[in-house]
C-alpha cells in the first residue's frame, strides 16, 4: 500500500463511524421525509400530488452540502483529540500529503452520500406514485456542467468547514465558524446590490466568482493545516495563516468589486445603456440660457437583458442617478455641483404656478401664495396662506386648496378665497366671468362628452349662457389674457380648425395650422415658456392613420400666430427649455438633446457631441 492509501485508510478508519452515520441518514431519511410530505398532501384533499423530476435533484444536493460540512468540520479536531498532530508532523510524508488525503476523503465521502441519497429519494418517489427514477438528459454535456457545479458546491463548503476546523479544537464550534466565515467573505458580493440600488452583478460574473471560491477554499484549508501546524504551531498560528491567506485571495476579487462599482457609477453619454432619467423633472437651463441641467444615468431594463450586457458590460444595471451641466454653445459636459442644483427657478410650468394677463407669477412659498413681478419683487397675496394640514395644487386657472372634506379655489386674478363649485361640472378660473362646462350626458368625463359652456359670476353667485356662437367650443388651451384656443369636434372627435376664442364675446379668430395637422388636434397643453414668457404649447396629434405623436409650437398672442418647432415625423420628446424666443432644447429618445427652431425644420444634436473635445465646461 504507499503511503498516500495509508494515509486515506487512516481517515477512513477514524472517520468510519460519522460516514456510517451519514450514508443511513442518508438512505432512510428522504425516504420518511417525502412520505410523510406526501401522506400530508394527501390528508389535505390533494389527491394528486406526486413529486416532479426536481425533487430528486433538491435531495442530492442537500445531502451532498451536508456530509462535505459535517466531515470537514471533525477531520482535524478528531487529530487534536486523539493527539495525533505530532504523529503527522513526524512522518517522511508532510503535512501536505496528509491534508491532501483528508481532502479526497471528504469529497469522496460527500460525492457517495449523496449518490445514496439521490438513490433512496428515487425509491421514495416511485413508491408515493412519482415516476420511477427520474430520466437522464440526453445532453451529455449538462450533465457533466451540473456534476462538476454540485461537486465544485462540496468543494467550496468542505474547504471551509476543514478551514474552520484548522482554528478550532472543537467539531461542534467548527461548522458556525466555517458558516460564518463563508457569510463574511461573501457578503460584499451579496449586499452590493442593497448598497447600490441598480447595480447587478452578470451570471457570468457570479459563476466566475463562485469557481474562484471552490478553487481558493482548498488553498486556504490547505495553508491553514501545514503552515499552521509546522514547527509546533497552534491554532493561533493556524488562524492567522489561514487569515492571511484568505485575504491574499480576496484581494483581487474585492478589487474587482470596487472597479466594477465605479465603473457602474461612471456617467458615460457615448455607450448604449446612457439615458435621461425622465421624470416630474426633464431638466432646465439656467438663468442665461447657454447651461442646461438634466438628470441621467445607464438604464437596463429588465434583470436578465443579456444583450444589453455584452453591448455595454460595464453598465449591466440600472446606474445611479447624475445631474449634468451642459454647455449649449459646444456641448461639452460636468456633473452638476448642488449648489447650481438649488439655485434653480421651476417655477414655469402650469403645474406649480399661474401667470396673470399683467405679466405676473403667482406661486406658493412656503405654504403661502405669493405674486412675483418681472422685476423680482414679491407679495403675499391676501387670504392665501395654507395650515399645516393643507395642500394646494393648480387646476383649472385657479389654486385648489385641499384643506378639509370642503375644497377651496383661489382665484389669483381677484385675489380671492372661494368655496369649490359643483365638483360634477368642469370649472375654468379665468380674469373675467369663470366658466363652467355642464354636460348634457352622464360620464366619469365630463369634458368628454356633449354639453355646452355657462359664465359663472363667483361674487354673486349668478350663472348665464356662454354666447351662442361658442356655446358648444372645445376650449383646448387658455391664455394668460382669459382668451382659448380651440374649436369645433369633427366627425372623428378631433379639431378640424382652430380658433382663438373669447368666450365672453363669443368671437372666433381662424388660427392658421400646418397641412399635417388639420383635423387632427386631440388635446393642447402648456408645455414651457421662454424667459419672457411666452408660451410655448404641446399639440396632441391623433392622425385617421398612424400613430399618434406630440408637436410643439410657440404662441404669439400679438400676432395670432403659432410657429411650430420641427415637422410631422418629429420623434417622441421631453422638453427642457427655451435657450432663447427662437428655439427650444428637448430630450429626444432619452438618448441626446436636441435644439428645434420655431418655424423651422431645422434640429441641431447639442448632446452629446458627436465630437466630443472634453467633459469640463
Amino acid at each position: 500500500m504507499t503511503p498516500f492509501a495509508s494515509l486515506i485508510w487512516k481517515e477512513w478508519r477514524g472517520e468510519r463511524r460519522s460516514i456510517g452515520t451519514l450514508a443511513a441518514a442518508a438512505a432512510l431519511l428522504p425516504v420518511l421525509g417525502l412520505w410523510l410530505a406526501s401522506r400530508w398532501a394527501h390528508s389535505g384533499g390533494d389527491e394528486a400530488f406526486h413529486y416532479d423530476e426536481s425533487t430528486a435533484t433538491i435531495v442530492t444536493h442537500m445531502a451532498l452540502l451536508a456530509a462535505a460540512l459535517t466531515v470537514g468540520a471533525e477531520l482535524v479536531p478528531r487529530e487534536e483529540s486523539g493527539g495525533a498532530i505530532a504523529l503527522l508532523r513526524r512522518l517522511p510524508c508532510g503535512l501536505l500529503r496528509a491534508f491532501a488525503a483528508k481532502f479526497s476523503l471528504l469529497v469522496l465521502v460527500a460525492a457517495s452520500v449523496a449518490l445514496v441519497a439521490w438513490f433512496s429519494a428515487c425509491l421514495a418517489i416511485g413508491a408515493t406514485g412519482g415516476p420511477w427514477f427520474p430520466r437522464f438528459l440526453v445532453n451529455r454535456s449538462f450533465v457533466v456542467a451540473s456534476g462538476l457545479s454540485s461537486l465544485a458546491s462540496a468543494v467550496l463548503l468542505g474547504g471551509f468547514a476543514l478551514t474552520a476546523s484548522t482554528w478550532s479544537r472543537s467539531a461542534t464550534l467548527a461548522l458556525p465558524i466555517a458558516i460564518a466565515a463563508l457569510f463574511l467573505a461573501a457578503l460584499p458580493f451579496a449586499a452590493a446590490p442593497d448598497w447600490f440600488p441598480g447595480l447587478l452583478l452578470r451570471a457570468d460574473e457570479l459563476r466566475w466568482l463562485a469557481w474562484s471560491a471552490a478553487g481558493g477554499a482548498p488553498l486556504v484549508a490547505a495553508c491553514s493545516f501545514v503552515l499552521g501546524r509546522r514547527h509546533g504551531g497552534g491554532t493561533c498560528q493556524c488562524l492567522v495563516v489561514g487569515l492571511a491567506t484568505s485575504l491574499l485571495l480576496l484581494l483581487p476579487a474585492y478589487g474587482w468589486l470596487v472597479t466594477r462599482i465605479v465603473d457602474w457609477g461612471r456617467i458615460d453619454p457615448y455607450v448604449s445603456s446612457f439615458r435621461f432619467k425622465l421624470r416630474s423633472s426633464h431638466g432646465f437651463l439656467d438663468g442665461t440660457g447657454r447651461f442646461a441641467f438634466a438628470p441621467v444615468q445607464h438604464e437596463v431594463i429588465g434583470l436578465d437583458d443579456s444583450l444589453a450586457e455584452a453591448r455595454d458590460p460595464a453598465h449591466a444595471g440600472n446606474g445611479p442617478v447624475h445631474w449634468l451641466k451642459v454647455d449649449l454653445n459646444d456641448g461639452s459636459w460636468r456633473e452638476a455641483e448642488r449648489a447650481e442644483l438649488l439655485s434653480r427657478d421651476a417655477r414655469n410650468s402650469e403645474w406649480d404656478s399661474i401667470r396673470r394677463r399683467d405679466g405676473t407669477l403667482v406661486f406658493l412659498d412656503q405654504r403661502q401664495l405669493v405674486v412675483e413681478a418681472p422685476d423680482g419683487s414679491r407679495r403675499a397675496l391676501p387670504d392665501a396662506a395654507l395650515d399645516q394640514r393643507g395642500h394646494a395644487s393648480v387646476w383649472g386657472g385657479a389654486f385648489r386648496f385641499h384643506t378639509g372634506p370642503q375644497h377651496e379655489l383661489y382665484d389669483v386674478h381677484r385675489e380671492r378665497r372661494y368655496q369649490e363649485v359643483d365638483p360634477d361640472e368642469c370649472v375654468r378660473v379665468r380674469p373675467g366671468r369663470w366658466l363652467v362646462w355642464t354636460p348634457t350626458a352622464s360620464a366619469s368625463d365630463s369634458w368628454r362628452v356633449p354639453g355646452e359652456w355657462q359664465l359663472f359670476d363667483p361674487d354673486r353667485g349668478e350663472t348665464a349662457p356662454a354666447p351662442a356662437a361658442v356655446a358648444a367650443d372645445r376650449l383646448l388651451w387658455f391664455a394668460d389674457d382669459g382668451s382659448a384656443l380651440g374649436g369645433q369636434r369633427g366627425e372623428q372627435g378631433r379639431i378640424d380648425e382652430l380658433f382663438r376664442i373669447d368666450p365672453e364675446l363669443g368671437t372666433r379668430e381662424r388660427i392658421a395650422l400646418p397641412s399635417w395637422l388639420e383635423g387632427s388636434i386631440e388635446a393642447i397643453h402648456l408645455a414651457e415658456r421662454t424667459h419672457a414668457g411666452t408660451p410655448i404649447l404641446r399639440f396632441e396629434r391623433v392622425p385617421s392613420h398612424g400613430d399618434p405623436s406630440h408637436h410643439f409650437a410657440r404662441w404669439d398672442g400679438a400676432r395670432r400666430e403659432l410657429f411650430f418647432a420641427g415637422d410631422a415625423d418629429t420623434p417622441q420628446l421631453a422638453v427642457v427649455g427655451c435657450p432663447d424666443e427662437e428655439s427650444l432644447l428637448v430630450i429626444e429618445e432619452q438618448r441626446r438633446l436636441v435644439r428645434l427652431h420655431f418655424g423651422s425644420d431645422a434640429r441641431e444634436v447639442v448632446f452629446p457631441n458627436p465630437n466630443p473635445r472634453s467633459e469640463d465646461s
